[in-house]
């Protein structure tokens, strides 16, 4: 999870919040919001979360 600037979830190891949540903190900050999910035999995580605003 890579959170926006200032994110109220972002508390550097752990990100406590839904996928709900999430964006409707970017939309407050008119910012945009993207998910991806990865094959994991490549990758170390299988889903990505970047917040940008």
């Amino acid at each position: 999870m890579y959170s926006g600037e200032g994110s109220v979830y972002n508390n550097r190891t752990i990100v406590r919040a839904t996928i709900g949540q999430l964006v409707d903190e970017t939309a407050n900050h008119q910012g945009q919001v993207s998910f991806s999910v990865n094959n994991p035999a490549i990758w170390r995580s299988t889903v990505d979360i970047v917040q940008e605003w």
